[in-house]
């Protein structure tokens, strides 16, 4: 499920001709280009997928293959599909064509020479167009874990020379992040290295995701604040420890998992809100799946089984490396299975009040720890100020829906708050019935237009399989006779 190639689609909108020219593609990673040649799996997955050619073919065989199968970046006129395990890969923003002269990705200019590892949701800053990320690697022989941080300029060059890292002892499950204008955002959910597990992938009969077990009862959870680059003197912050470094402040909430954030920023008197979508256990149902029996994963019954998310808001006091004293220094601002949590880019790291995300087809009570949840059949703008005004507007129950991007209307400045919400979300809607998709626009804009659904639905003319992450970037569009031109020729 999570180790299939990383298949790129792209709608760029003309509305001169009123036209959209939509493509997708492969991204040519080493291996799907191997994959392809041979007709064989030529590499191992992380989730489980074998090499082809029986148990001998995977023993001992422990390089995994880079799927660039999760997020999307554009940044400084140049265009990458992510996956957290390895480097980026750079397309041709127009035709998609993968474009990096070395089959294992970009090293973003040698950047990633040493450690490939970079994450797949970096953030933006606004304020300064930096793309900052981080790369997380875990040494299985010591079981420390290494984080390194990265900050690049509007032409994506380092802004640092020298190396910004950070060490923890023992395995951290990290997926995302937030950054504010003076702090990196980590939730540290701490596990350890299973043996037994890490022998059978070893051997090619186990899965190397399952190597990491997150530990069982804990009562809390960390949350670390790193200080931005800027506040990091030269040659001073390499392998610091993330535990007991005094210039990184760690505070123990209650116990959850998060994959996603919507976004962080500080309030007037220094504090720290972020908003993530967090659930009891991490648990993606993997144990569900049982490849003796070949079975479909729509026939597996999956989200009977997985532990609800919730959209939970924390306000955290740097200084005294506790929660806010306020009465809600934690709020739940949203129960309806929510995933995916996104904002107007130009609000990263500033104050906001609407978070966009999908949502299940119907609300969900569940109590704490228990399970059962739902596939994503809603899209909903959460009011994180006032929860009761979050408007819905729910899809049919075989049409599931992707993560939403927002797109400010002409002349809209989302930076003020009457018109943070001036704008369109766009996001592809998959049809299990009649195995379609259609892009789908929504305005969003005034209370209730949400819920008087589409403004447009376009089916597209291949159905796209259920995806993760995308964005959207205003003015990159191009001469639609100039496609045909290049397209023809690559």
């Amino acid at each position: 499920m999570f180790d299939g190639d990383g298949l790129m689609n792209a709608v760029t909108f003309n509305p001169q001709q009123k036209q959209i020219l939509f493509r997708n593609r492969f991204v040519r990673t080493e291996g799907y280009v191997e994959d392809k040649a041979t007709g064989k799996m030529s590499k191992r997955g992380v989730f489980g997928t074998m090499r082809s050619g029986g148990f001998w073919n995977n023993f001992f065989h422990v390089d995994v293959k880079n799927v660039a199968n999760t997020s999307v970046v554009y940044h400084a006129k140049r265009l990458f599909a992510l996956w957290e395990g390895g480097r980026p890969h750079e397309l041709d923003p127009l035709t998609l064509k993968s474009i990096d002269e070395d089959k294992r990705g970009s090293d973003l200019g040698g950047l990633l020479d040493k450690n490939p590892e970079f994450s797949a949701h970096p953030r933006i800053d606004p304020e300064t167009e930096t793309l900052v990320n981080f790369g997380y690697v875990v040494d299985i022989v010591t079981g420390i874990a290494k984080i390194t941080l990265y900050e690049l300029d509007s032409n994506l060059r380092s802004k640092r020379s020298d190396e910004v890292s950070l060490l923890v002892n023992g395995s951290v499950l990290l997926h995302d992040f937030a950054i504010t204008k003076n702090w990196h955002v980590f939730v540290l959910n701490f596990g350890h290295l299973d043996h037994g597990n890490i022998f059978k992938a070893i051997m090619g009969t186990g899965s190397f995701a399952h190597s990491v077990k997150l530990y069982d009862n804990v009562k809390a959870t960390h949350v670390a604040l790193v200080p931005r680059m800027k506040h990091l003197k030269e040659n001073s912050a390499k392998k610091m420890n993330l535990m007991n470094d005094p210039r990184i402040k760690v505070i123990s909430v209650p116990q959850h998992f998060n994959f996603h954030f919507s976004n962080a920023y500080e309030d007037d008197d220094g504090n720290v809100i972020y908003e993530s979508a967090e659930q009891t256990e991490n648990d993606l149902g993997m144990s569900l799946l049982d490849p003796s029996k070949n079975q479909p994963l729509w026939e597996v019954p999956l989200f009977s089984h997985l532990f609800p998310t919730k959209l939970v808001q924390y306000k955290i006091n740097p200084y005294f490396e506790c929660l806010a004293p306020a009465e809600e220094a934690i709020r739940v601002v949203n129960t309806r299975v929510p995933e995916f949590p996104t904002i107007p880019e130009p609000l990263s790291t500033k104050r906001h009040r609407y978070v966009y995300a999908v949502g299940s087809h119907r609300n969900i009570k569940r109590g704490t720890g228990e399970r059962g949840s739902g596939p994503p059949g809603s899209i909903m703008k959460i009011d994180t100020q006032n929860p009761d005004l979050t408007e819905v507007y729910t899809y049919e129950s075989y049409e599931f829906a992707g993560e939403a991007s927002f797109v400010s209307k002409i002349g809209a400045d989302v930076t003020v708050p009457e018109q943070e919400d001036r704008g369109y979300l766009v996001h592809f809607v998959s049809n299990g019935r009649d195995m379609t998709t259609d892009l789908v626009i929504l305005d969003v804009e005034g209370k209730g237009r949400l819920e008087k659904g589409p403004v447009r639905r376009i089916t597209m003319p291949t159905f796209i399989p259920h995806g993760l992450h995308g964005s959207f970037v205003e003015g990159l569009t191009f001469d639609f006779d100039q496609f045909d031109e290049r397209h023809s020729s690559s």
